[in-house]
């Protein structure tokens, strides 16, 4: 019996190496595409954020590379937002391995976009960086008029602004320490986050929370809230808004009120 079950087992394992060899006879085997794609990539983060004032030039600057430096060559850029220029004939000088290419946009200020810089897929090198998506701010420069509240002050400082966010600039002569950073959203409503705001001789760091509310709340690191301050009147220009002014785990001077006219 366990002859006849080796004899069995042989002839079976022959049957299979003989149906593998025949698969194998049938079978072509095509090579791997050799494909090493382009020369070129890009330098960066895979996003980044850019911010622009108003008075500076609209120019995004993009670093691109090549993996072999040895001859001259031109590459192109592609832009998926028609409000940037991307070039499409960079060119590269014999042994040059990299450069910072110039994209040139046209946005208005207070306005934020997105755009998606790439190398020409002829032009990529399959292990670099290819494209890059770029969130850019351009700011809208206010210059207002405040009422400070908390210092008895009227001075002119510098707001900026894109779409419903606005920052009040540090003025530490004028204004407050720290810049502070504020919305006003579509129906007027101006709100204002916790934040450091100034410093004081003694308890040091003061911040401030939007407290029309009442519902601010002194904590061990901060202010907890709400965050709602006050309004933007459209027909005046005027600002107002409502800050509790605090020193985390010691306690509050109170609310204040600060104007921000605007012009």
């Amino acid at each position: 019996m366990k002859k006849m079950l080796k004899y069995s087992f042989a002839v079976l394992l022959g049957l299979c190496i003989a149906s593998l060899s025949a698969c194998s006879d049938d079978y072509k085997y095509e090579p791997a595409p050799s494909d090493t794609g382009g020369n070129a990539y890009l330098v960066a983060p895979k996003s980044d954020t850019v911010k622009f004032t108003e008075d500076q030039a609209q120019k995004l600057i993009v670093r691109v590379a090549r993996a072999n430096s040895a001859g001259t060559q031109t590459i192109a850029l592609s832009s998926d937002n028609k409000l940037f220029n991307a070039p499409t004939d960079v060119k590269f000088a014999a042994g040059e391995k990299a450069k910072d290419v110039e994209v040139t946009f046209n946005m208005p200020a207070g306005k934020s976009e997105k755009v998606n810089i790439a190398v020409a897929s002829k032009d990529a090198f399959i292990y670099g960086l290819p494209e890059i998506t770029y969130n850019i701010i351009r700011y809208k420069t206010h210059k207002v008029t405040v009422a400070l509240g908390m210092f008895g002050k009227q001075p002119k400082l510098i707001v900026r602004s894109y779409s419903t966010n606005y920052v009040l600039l540090a003025d530490a002569e004028n204004g407050y320490d720290y810049d502070i950073k504020f919305t006003i959203d579509e129906k007027g409503v101006v709100t204002v986050p916790a934040q450091p705001a100034w410093e004081h001789s003694k308890y040091g760091k003061v911040w401030v929370c939007g407290n029309e509310k009442d519902d601010a709340k002194v904590t061990a690191d901060g202010v907890n809230g709400s965050g709602i301050a006050g309004t933007y009147d459209e027909s005046t220009k005027m600002a107002t808004l409502k800050l509790i002014h605090a020193v985390p785990n010691v306690g509050a001077f109170g609310t204040k009120t600060d104007y921000i006219l605007f012009p």
